[in-house]
């Protein structure tokens, strides 16, 4: 036996051998694609129930109250479930249209209900402005005016950052800055998963970290 070949001997006997069959990984990923699909499954039925239940507070139940010139009804306990009572009520809301916002204000103040609006000046900085930032809260702190600050990095700019100091063996206050790595294994076709337009809406995974 040539020096060759014990050299390629001995290199095949020191290659770490599988221990894991990989019908396995098939068959465990093939678990996880089907609770996908039943997790896709459940939030449709759910949204169908919502919908339901909607219909019955709102318009079945209701005209049937009207019909009976009752305001509610009890209804005796069946098995385990306890008695119980409906009752008709009016529900007050108001959301103002986003295209309509500045208009509104400008009614509440002209008819006298400019007290009820709450007001948040933003000021935006951004990351290359420290010292116009101190400036301006040096004023507003010596005029009185009281202020909060809403300091934040960008997820995407800290993901990046963390990546990068990582990668470059740099020492990081992981607990401090929340940082959270590790690995996975995803289906990467969403159409599996009960995504119909290709969005991957079903496997929603948060990135902890950028590719």
């Amino acid at each position: 036996m040539s020096n060759e070949e014990d050299l390629f001997n001995a290199v095949a006997a020191d290659t770490p051998q599988p221990t894991m069959d990989i019908k396995l990984v098939r068959r465990k990923a093939v678990e996880l694609r089907e609770q996908y699909l039943k997790l896709a499954d459940l939030i449709q039925r759910a949204n169908q129930v919502k919908s339901r239940i909607t219909k019955i507070e709102r318009d079945e139940l209701l005209q049937m109250v009207n019909d009976a010139k009752v305001s509610g009804v009890d209804v005796d306990p069946v098995g385990n479930h306890p008695a119980f009572r409906v009752e008709r009520s009016t529900v007050y809301t108001a959301k103002i249209p986003d295209d309509k916002r500045e208009e509104a204000f400008e009614w509440f103040e002209s008819q006298g209900h400019g007290d009820l609006i709450k007001s948040i000046i933003n000021i935006v900085f951004g990351m290359q402005e420290h010292e116009e930032r101190l400036r301006v809260m040096k004023i507003l702190k010596a005029a009185g005016i009281q202020y909060y600050t809403n300091e934040s990095i960008h997820h995407q700019t800290l993901r990046a950052f963390v990546k990068r100091e990582i990668k470059a063996n740099h020492i990081l206050p992981r607990e401090l800055l929340g940082v959270y790595v590790f690995d996975e294994v995803k289906i990467l076709d969403n159409k599996i998963l009960g995504d119909k337009d290709g969005q991957g809406k079903a496997n929603k995974t948060p990135a902890y970290d950028d590719e």
